[in-house]
């Protein structure tokens, strides 16, 4: 019994160490960090049926200043990443959720990353949903990306 107690009191423990330091990288982020645009490369389902729920997604980004926002730019790069060619690429980057960044070499482009994002629906406008477009405030250094 107390060895029940002790894990869960650890536990306890551990849970608001991590909450504390989380928030205080999410808040720092959404305070300092770029907003850009990203596009939906590996949907888990449409964003469109999202209506006012959640959808997990792989989008891809970048945080290169002139193409932050630059749509075109970023679904012509997801295609890319999509050929038969890339196939190794794409499950080296399926492999893990947190944000990855792009070899520049193999793309052509510099500071483009990918990360599995939890999209709100709520938050989406019509437009941004059938073009499979978020918006996200993301800071890979501290490894945060949130659909805003």
């Amino acid at each position: 019994m107390a060895i029940s107690a002790a894990c869960l009191l650890i536990g306890f423990v551990a849970s608001t160490v991590h909450q504390t330091r989380s928030s205080a990288r999410r808040r720092h982020a959404l305070s300092a960090g770029p907003w850009s645009s990203a596009t939906c490369y590996a949907p888990k389902k449409p964003l469109t049926e999202a209506g006012a729920g959640y959808v997990l997604t792989t989008v891809l980004f970048t945080t290169a200043a002139d193409r932050r926002f630059d749509a075109a730019y970023l679904r012509q790069l997801a295609e890319r990443l999509k050929q038969p060619a890339d196939e190794g690429l794409r499950a080296a980057l399926a492999a893990s959720p947190r944000i990855r960044a792009l070899p520049a070499a193999q793309l052509g482009a510099e500071g483009l990353y990918v990360t599995e994002l939890v999209v709100d629906g709520a938050r989406l406008s019509e437009g941004q949903a059938e073009a499979g477009e978020v918006t996200l405030v993301a800071l890979p250094d501290l490894d945060f990306a949130e659909h805003i």
